[in-house]
């Protein structure tokens, strides 16, 4: 039966090194089958040019409401949004969702934004089919879930919450041993179930020194940085194809994907 695995990177967008990151992945054609794009990002404009190349990718909006970062700050695109209560005194997004969800921001205020986001992808000429969102703010604002539900189906667009479903247990962690990585990755994915579909999100990223900027209380400078290089380093292995033949793995887009009904639950136990 195989085992099927949509794998999807995040953050394309948020820095060059994230870009040119996603691109190398997609160039190799080993894994990554769908990219999430922030709109709101600094380098979405650029990186858009080099990902329209690759039509055999999905392309999702990847919704931003927050940005969690001390050396790197998102704002919104709306032109009200300063009335709807979803920015900070700097006019920027909050850092946390609860934060957010403490100012009671105003849900059609957010579908605005969310539609400003949504323009600025496509008028790059990027072909969006999905839409997650960044930091889940649909699960702490009050409301919010049901209204982007709602928004997508409108929008005719694929809805990432009906296709979670996580490997149960330990979670894949990295290491600075990259040899070391690439037996984790394989243990891990010969423990999915044959005839299962699964999701495999990343958030790749170049080891380069602009990733220094992304940081906050939790995660000092740094650990971004060589988190998310083990990452471009694993998406970017030629031992997928091994990992493939052995385990009968699949990468799908979500447009090939088959949807779930407890998508929703599955991502609520990760936040536990």
């Amino acid at each position: 039966m195989g085992i099927k695995l949509i794998t999807r990177a995040d953050d394309f967008g948020s820095a060059r090194a994230a870009n040119h990151a996603i691109l190398e992945a997609a160039e190799k054609g080993s894994i990554v089958r769908n990219v999430s794009c922030m709109a709101v990002a600094p380098f979405i404009e650029e990186g858009a040019e080099e990902l329209k190349r690759y039509q055999e990718l999905c392309i999702g909006l990847h919704a931003t409401l927050n940005s969690e970062w001390d050396g790197i700050r998102w704002k919104p695109l709306s032109k009200e949004a300063d009335r709807t209560g979803i920015v900070d005194e700097r006019e920027c997004f909050f850092k946390t969702q609860a934060a957010l969800a403490q100012a009671v921001p105003d849900i059609e205020g957010i579908l605005k934004e969310y539609d400003a986001q949504l323009e600025k992808l496509t008028s790059l000429g990027l072909s969006v089919e999905y839409v997650d969102s960044h930091m889940l703010p649909e699960l702490f604002v009050q409301g919010l879930l049901e209204a982007l539900q709602d928004w997508i189906r409108k929008k005719g667009l694929i809805d990432t919450t009906n296709y979670y479903r996580f490997l149960e247990g330990e979670p894949l962690i990295l290491s600075e041993d990259e040899e070391q990585n690439l037996q984790r990755v394989k243990q891990w994915a010969k423990n999915l179930q044959d005839g299962e579909q699964y999701s495999y999100i990343v958030h790749p990223a170049k080891d380069e020194e602009e990733m220094l900027r992304f940081y906050n209380e939790e995660l000092p400078a740094g650990t971004v940085r060589r988190e998310r290089a083990q990452e471009y380093r694993i998406v970017t292995s030629d031992g997928w194809k091994e990992w493939a033949d052995l385990c009968g793995l699949q990468f799908l887009k979500y447009s090939e994907a088959a949807e779930r009904t407890d998508g929703i639950e599955q991502i609520k136990k990760l936040l536990q």
